[in-house]
């Protein structure tokens, strides 16, 4: 993907409600997609961090081969933090396609 990081510093304060208001069970770690080869996982997708707070860890992209991983998909993290709050999880969700204005994957990244 393309990342466009004068959006970043519009997304802390979003991640700093979430963070504030969710908190992620690190026995769910396994459920975030990850992002490396590392073991364990050290980076992970930051919107399915988000999506992934209070959630078993076994449903989240992993981004690499490693093991425990370290790299996760920050849009799939976030989609499992069960936000209940649309508005935030909305801000968020902008945001990020602010961040990140063009990606491309594979199905199964």
């Amino acid at each position: 993907g393309v990342a466009d990081c004068t959006q970043i510093k519009a997304l802390v304060p979003i991640m700093k409600e979430i963070n504030t208001r969710y908190t992620f069970n690190s026995s769910n770690v396994s459920a975030i997609q990850k992002l490396d080869g590392y073991s364990p996982t050290i980076f992970f997708d930051f919107g399915d961090y988000v999506n992934h707070l209070n959630i078993d860890d076994e449903t989240l992209q992993k981004l690499d081969g490693y093991s425990p991983t370290i790299f996760f998909d920050f849009g799939d993290y976030v989609n499992h933090l069960n936000i209940d709050d649309e508005t935030l999880l909305q801000d968020f969700s902008d945001q990020l396609k602010l961040v990140v204005p063009h990606k491309e994957h594979t199905p199964q990244y």
